[in-house]
């Protein structure tokens, strides 16, 4: 049983996640058959029978495995990003989508740290590829808040091991890279004006099991290249390859959140470079990449037309892009606030001595990197700190 000796309360994370659970599932789930875009999607990529399509690409056969459960389930994700990328692309949404998938990806490359933690060996928060399947089964929202609420009250962070064996996450950069930057990267681009359909979707399928992918590619890797010697290990603080994660995660953190920050705050008289560069800072503004519409005042479609769907009446491309915007605004958001709620509670267990980091650096961290950024400096440094403490007990 963990020693919750010495650890902050768990009262206020938990009144402040469970807010953001809640949000996110009125703007995700309620909104979501509210506005129409379940509906949608249902009606254009999910009736096998019928011969499923996606919106936006040629027709298709989602028959990957056979099993119709599993098959629907693969057609509506497909769905979902196709009707995204291939509906009538406009600047706002591009951004809001790359910000937000980039957060989904350096928020799971900072939880997934955990399961290599030596305390959490045995716990069920140890069993991160599992809640990864879970993410893309129901929803980021559901699998990242949960997991963060399990971990709150399975661990003890001001007493518990929380290092890492060097070798263990030495190739967890380069796995999530092919697991899951590769495959989302392909999807992304739009068809079939730069890729074919087929290869579309496949990538489409592919990047729903990222969580296995990476877990096979990571046991591969570490199952193939032989350990080095202990000479990888800093001779204080934290091991070198949970070092060089937490690099990997804070620059795949800032590559994608600085440049969307800064062209959505570039005033429109402002605009210079080529057209296409013009066009991007001309549609976008702070408020429409970052700032969700009201989970009261969504964006609808006439629910007419909604009903109309099936046979050959197919959705309109111009529906999709801005209802999933607004879906992933909640669905990826509320999880990235939870996730840095969570960091700033383990941080101040090995703070709770004094000294932390200063109000400038925190601000200059959600600035340059966004939210997950922050939260994993944060982890880090409560790393540091309990690796000196520890370092320090084995040289009295």
């Amino acid at each position: 049983m963990a020693n919750n000796n010495h650890n902050p309360s768990r009262i206020l994370p938990m009144f402040l996640i469970l807010p953001l659970l809640a949000l996110g599932i009125y703007g995700t789930m309620v909104n979501g058959f509210e506005t129409g875009f379940f509906a949608i999607l249902t009606a254009t990529s999910a009736n096998l029978d019928n011969g499923a399509y996606v919106p936006g690409g040629p027709p298709f056969d989602p028959r990957y495995t056979g099993n119709k459960a599993i098959d629907t389930q693969l057609a509506n994700l497909i769905g979902f990003f196709s009707g995204l990328i291939n509906g009538e692309r406009k600047w706002d949404v591009d951004l809001a989508y790359l910000w937000t998938m980039g957060m989904f990806f350096s928020g799971w490359a900072l939880v997934s740290v955990e399961a290599h933690r030596r305390a959490n060996r045995g716990r069920v928060i140890s069993w991160t590829n599992t809640f990864g399947i879970l993410v893309q089964i129901f929803s980021y929202l559901l699998g990242a808040c949960s997991y963060l609420i399990v971990h709150l009250f399975t661990t003890s962070p001001a007493t518990d091991d929380a290092s890492v064996p060097d070798g263990e996450v030495r190739h967890l950069p380069l796995s999530m890279t092919l697991a899951y930057i590769m495959p989302m990267v392909l999807m992304s681009l739009p068809t079939p004006s730069i890729i074919p359909g087929k290869f579309h979707y496949d990538m489409a399928a592919l990047w729903q099991i990222f969580p296995i992918l990476q877990f096979l590619i990571q046991r591969g890797l570490n199952f193939a290249c032989s350990p080095r010697s202990d000479s990888s290990k800093q001779a204080n603080g934290i091991g070198k390859s949970l070092a060089n994660h937490y690099r990997f995660v804070i620059f795949t953190a800032v590559l994608v959140h600085l440049p969307v920050l800064l062209v959505s705050l570039t005033p429109a008289s402002m605009a210079f470079g080529p057209v296409w560069l013009r066009d991007m800072i001309t549609e976008t503004t702070f408020s429409n990449v970052f700032v969700p519409y009201a989970v009261w005042n969504p964006p609808v479609v006439d629910p007419v037309n909604v009903a109309a769907l099936g046979g050959d009446n197919k959705a309109e491309l111009s529906w999709l892009p801005g209802l999933t915007k607004h879906f992933l605004h909640y669905d990826i958001g509320s999880p990235t606030l939870a996730i840095l709620v969570w960091a700033g509670y383990n941080y101040r267990a090995a703070a709770r001595n004094g000294g932390g980091i200063g109000i400038e650096k925190i601000v200059g961290w959600l600035l340059v990197g966004g939210p997950v950024a922050l939260a994993t400096v944060l982890m880090w440094e409560r790393d540091e700190r309990i690796a000196r403490a520890r370092d320090g007990k084995k040289g009295q």
